[in-house]
């Protein structure tokens, strides 16, 4: 006889509470980046290829982004989703604009605009 989950008859999981925005427990919200994420099921990064966790805005609701736009969504996996967060909309205590991006072009050069190769170069 096979051993007996002991989650059988579970019908749902309930998460807890998300910090923050109670916008992104609404309806709306949860229908747009559900049916986003089924169309975008990998990163959106170039060369990423990692599965989409995220659905982020590329322009923060904060600073007139369209909430529900799916023109305004960008799929992320979560190691991208973090580095924008902390790069672009100031999170996890950053100011905005303050942490540079990691990773190379397609040519090799670093995309940091603060790496010392992508720095204007003094002729002598």
């Amino acid at each position: 006889m096979a051993a007996r989950s002991r989650w059988t008859g579970l019908t749902s999981v309930r998460h807890p509470p998300m910090p923050g925005d109670p916008f992104y427990w609404s309806p709306g919200w949860r229908q747009a980046r559900a049916k986003y994420l089924s169309a975008h099921p990998v990163c959106e990064v170039p060369r990423c290829g990692k599965p989409t966790k995220h659905v982020d805005h590329k322009v923060s609701r904060a600073r007139g982004g369209a909430a529900l736009d799916p023109n305004n969504f960008m799929a992320l996996c979560h190691s991208h989703h973090s580095e924008k967060t902390a790069r672009k909309d100031g999170g996890f205590g950053h100011k905005a604009g303050t942490v540079g991006f990691r990773g190379c072009d397609e040519r090799g050069y670093p995309i940091d605009p603060g790496h010392p190769w992508n720095r204007p170069r003094r002729l002598p």
